[in-house]
């Protein structure tokens, strides 16, 4: 059963303390017995390696993105002239909003990332 971040932040200073076991070819464990229980901290390098490439693969689709967003064209409306109901669209896509949409996206992603080591 896997275990809480929470409860494993708690069990740091003694995570620590603990040098990394051989499982098997590629799979580190520590154990921490702590009060009647017993918790396993496992690492596996072809893991890391995965996760490593879904992040990659999900930051090249965001670039890509960008990328679209920075070549599109977007239309405006002369000044004063009142949008028709089909126009909505204009207003979701305004460069500056584009830009920080994407730009929070990727600040999102990065944090994600950061706090899932």
């Amino acid at each position: 059963m896997a275990t809480p971040k929470g409860r494993l932040n708690k069990l740091e200073k003694d995570r620590l303390d603990k040098p990394w076991q051989q499982a098997r070819a590629g799979v580190e464990v520590k154990l921490l017995p702590q009060g009647g229980e017993l918790y396993v901290l496992a690492r596996s390098a072809d893991r890391v390696a995965k996760e490593r490439a879904m992040r990659q693969k999900q930051l090249k689709r965001l670039w890509k993105r960008l990328k679209q967003l920075q070549g599109m064209k977007l239309g405006g409306r002369p000044a004063g002239s009142r949008p028709s109901p089909g126009d909505w669209w204009r207003f979701r896509s305004m460069p500056r909003r584009i830009e920080a949409h994407v730009f929070l996206s990727f600040l999102a992603y990065c944090l994600h990332v950061t706090l899932g080591r």
